[in-house]
């Protein structure tokens, strides 16, 4: 395992290099569990698992929580025992699954739900689910050197870390840009809550009803484009006049389609969190 972690993090730290470890590590069967459907080419799957895939072979499966159990035992049963894991570190116990079956993993953390939260009973429960699977990590990938910092403060022994940013992938900035539309035009890609009432819920930081409708109001046209699941439920950001856009798969299509527009939003609507 001090092998593979050593290898995997040199090369992900330099991950545009394509020799030495990046070919030891092609050589392990690798498995990454994702919440999404593979080749979806959605957020974290993309970033993260489509990344660490073009260097490092292995497959990614669906999988939440310790749901994909069964999917890596019958590897197991088939002869085709994984040499390591990434699971999501994201409030799940799904590490709990590499821990039975004795196989190493690497620990991706794209969010805390700890600093999501400023009841300070949920706050605890919470940071302790996280500790754990980060202190029985073989290692750990970060999207952010502030994460990674406000663990490394917080846990003794941390296992090594490296920050990965959420950026696209080179290969699909690639393109020829659209022309720019005229006028002022704002664009939004991503998950969204559906109604404003629902702010103070989980990922209620996403109801952006009155911040689209402050643009609306100083004359700028608010495009959308988000995941297909949320498409018939878009209704009250149409109402607010917002142009909503069919689903467009995240990667080169979305990228050409977004550079067309004047200025992107990326957006935390929420107060509370602990600094």
């Amino acid at each position: 395992m001090v092998a593979v972690r050593k290898t995997l993090f040199s090369f992900v730290r330099q991950r545009d290099n394509k020799e030495g470890g990046a070919f030891i590590l092609k050589k392990l069967n690798i498995v990454y569990v994702s919440r999404f459907t593979p080749g979806s080419r959605i957020g974290h799957a993309y970033k993260y698992y489509t990344l660490l895939q073009s260097h490092f072979g292995g497959q990614i499966i669906k999988g939440v929580s310790k749901e994909w159990r069964p999917q890596i035992e019958e590897m197991i049963r088939a002869g085709q025992k994984p040499d390591l894991l990434f699971v999501s570190g994201y409030q799940s116990d799904a590490y709990e699954v590499p821990l039975a079956l004795r196989i190493p993993y690497i620990l991706t953390i794209s969010d805390m739900a700890s600093l999501r939260t400023d009841d300070v009973v949920k706050r605890r429960r919470l940071w302790e689910l996280e500790k754990a699977a980060i202190q029985k990590a073989g290692g750990v990938l970060f999207n952010s050197e502030f994460i990674m910092q406000y663990c490394q403060q917080r846990i003794k022994n941390m296992p090594p870390a490296e920050t990965i940013h959420l950026r696209p992938l080179r290969e699909d900035l690639n393109f020829s840009p659209l022309l720019k539309l005229k006028g002022k035009h704002l664009v939004y890609a991503g998950g969204l809550k559906a109604k404003w009432s629902q702010r103070k819920n989980k990922a209620g930081y996403r109801a952006y009803h009155e911040i689209f409708k402050a643009f609306i109001c100083a004359d700028w046209t608010v495009h959308v484009y988000t995941i297909p699941a949320m498409q018939p439920r878009l209704k009250h950001y149409q109402k607010l006049g917002c142009v909503v856009h069919q689903y467009v798969p995240e990667g080169k299509e979305l990228y050409r389609e977004l550079s067309q527009y004047t200025a992107g939003l990326q957006g935390y609507n929420i107060q509370g969190i602990p600094q």
